[in-house]
């Protein structure tokens, strides 16, 4: 149960990251493309956590970044690099003091 809570608030960590880099991403494109990504791999997490606990139907989707995927897993890599690159060009609001 220890593991399972642990793993929960990391996905929640991750939702936080990624719409802060959507937020702080320097023009519109940056910002859809990190939140779609995020919404993406959080969605794929939450889904896979309904169908474990039996709310519904199992469909062999497997887990990012846990599971054994094969494409599944490069892709999802693929979404965090490009999370990354869109970060790496954050603009960072001054306050005025």
């Amino acid at each position: 149960m220890i593991g399972g809570i642990i793993f929960i608030i990391a996905w929640i960590l991750f939702l936080r990251a990624g719409l802060k880099v959507a937020r702080n991403a320097p023009d519109r494109q940056g910002k859809l493309i990190a939140v779609g990504i995020t919404i993406w791999l959080t969605y794929k997490h939450s889904f896979h956590m309904a169908a474990n606990l039996g709310v519904i139907p199992l469909t062999g989707m497997p887990l990012p970044f846990v599971t054994y995927g094969g494409s599944g897993t490069i892709v999802a890599m693929i979404g965090v690099a490009i999370l990354l690159n869109i970060s790496k060009f954050q603009v960072v609001e001054k306050k005025h003091s």
